[in-house]
């Protein structure tokens, strides 16, 4: 090749040069996500000059370089290139804006005692990103396809990308502070509102639990004075030489509503207590036993009238620091309720068990079990479902709402299980 054929192959290759650089600082300037100018860089580069493996490396806020991207590089690579950075952090201290292996190595090696490249990784070509002051990156060639050779003009090509893509990075960080900004701004607009309305909420929530208060409150002492006039006429009723069965069993369901209302008042009153704070814990150190037979004793007269086996498992001589009242009255409506789902002659076991740090407390019967649609919501205060049970007996709804919040406040949980007409088993644990 003469040459006149050298130069107008320069020229060409100036030309395309020039065209690749255009084209790039078309692209670039569009872009204000990192990641799009990532892709463009990774475009440009393995389409025009052939290049088979990079990696870009940006400078944080303490001017440390850390890998932002790369190309084709495996993780043991990354792993590598991050551990053995001298490379980097001299070059980019050098002054040098582009680095070719073998070349140039002596303008900075030197300077830092080093005698050859092959002491330290480096990459077959480097650019230096500068902005006005610092600099803000290095992006790393670490080969080409085919074994290519860097020409003039791929050096002349690098230096226009490393004018180009510098300002561009830094267009991509501060877009991406000051969406950043913004979005804490945001973030803390949505905050103050959500607190104005959250303290509404309470604020309703709060009143709305006064007046349930003062309306359950109200109501206690006339359903009261109703439920001791209709013991009065039962008395009377039964001293009749000849009672009525219709009066009779319309003074017993008067007294059965009676029963139901009164319970239902209070466990409305615990509840809401308890949701504002207002119900205190008050733990002591008391014996077990004592806890056990008093629960029994509560509800042994409703067991024997349907004929069910009640029984109880375990040791007794057992100190744990509760709420005596409170655990009494979850075990009651935990027993009443198996005693009220259980079939006449069914079986119904309280057992005790020693545990890490405490004791577990179990109410087991072998009565109709619960429904799988009930169960998602047993212990829920905003789905309280009241189910009759195998002798028609009636409830609350609030009950198991009242009993979990009750042992929640103990640092526990009420569990359950459950197989339909098998059975239920309810349990909890309590600390020493």
């Amino acid at each position: 090749m003469n040459n006149i054929d050298k130069e107008k192959q320069n020229l060409i290759e100036h030309i395309k040069t020039q065209q690749s650089v255009l084209l790039c600082a078309s692209q670039l300037s569009k872009q204000i996500e990192s990641s799009e100018i990532y892709k463009i860089i990774q475009n440009i580069l393995t389409k025009t000059l052939e290049v088979d493996t990079f990696s870009l490396h940006i400078c944080d806020s303490d001017q440390h370089l850390k890998l932002a991207y790369s190309h084709s590089l495996t993780e043991e690579q990354k792993l590598f290139f991050e551990k053995n950075d001298f490379f980097l952090k001299a070059l980019s201290s050098s002054g040098i804006t582009i680095y070719t292996k073998g070349s140039n190595f002596q303008e900075f090696g030197s300077e830092l005692g080093l005698e050859g490249e092959e002491e330290i990784f480096s990459p077959e070509v480097a650019i230096t990103l500068r902005n006005a002051k610092n600099v803000i990156g290095i992006l790393c060639v670490h080969s080409f396809r085919n074994k290519k050779q860097v020409k003039d003009s791929d050096i002349q090509f690098f230096s226009m990308l490393s004018s180009q893509l510098a300002p561009s990075l830094e267009s991509a960080e501060l877009h991406k502070v000051k969406m950043t900004n913004l979005e804490t701004k945001l973030l803390k607009e949505e905050a103050k509102n959500l607190k104005v309305v959250n303290d509404d909420l309470e604020k309703a929530n709060t009143k709305l639990n006064d007046f349930v208060a003062i309306v359950a409150h109200d109501l206690r002492n006339p359903l009261g004075a109703i439920s001791g006039y209709v013991s009065i006429l039962s008395h009377i009723h039964k001293t009749k030489e000849n009672p009525d069965k219709k009066e009779e069993r319309i003074i017993q369901q008067l007294g059965t509503l009676c029963e139901l209302s009164l319970t239902l008042v209070k466990d409305i009153l615990e509840i809401g207590a308890l949701g504002s704070g207002k119900l205190e814990i008050n733990k002591s150190i008391v014996n077990l036993g004592e806890i056990i037979d008093e629960s029994i004793e509560n509800v042994k007269f409703f067991a024997q009238k349907k004929s069910l086996n009640l029984a109880f498992q375990g040791p007794k001589d057992i100190s744990i620091n509760v709420d005596k009242v409170r655990i009494i009255q979850v075990l009651i409506n935990l027993l009443s309720n198996a005693i009220k789902f259980t079939p006449k002659e069914g079986k119904i076991d309280l057992i005790v068990e020693l545990v890490n740090q405490g004791v577990q407390i179990e109410v087991r019967d072998n009565g109709t079990g619960i429904h799988k649609e009930i169960l998602k919501t047993l212990f829920d205060k905003e789905f309280t479902t009241s189910t009759k049970g195998t002798d028609g007996e009636r409830g609350t709804g609030f009950g198991l709402p009242l009993c979990q919040d009750l042992i929640k406040a103990h640092e526990s949980e009420i569990f359950v299980e459950t197989s339909e007409n098998k059975g239920s088993r309810f349990f909890f644990q309590l600390k020493n």
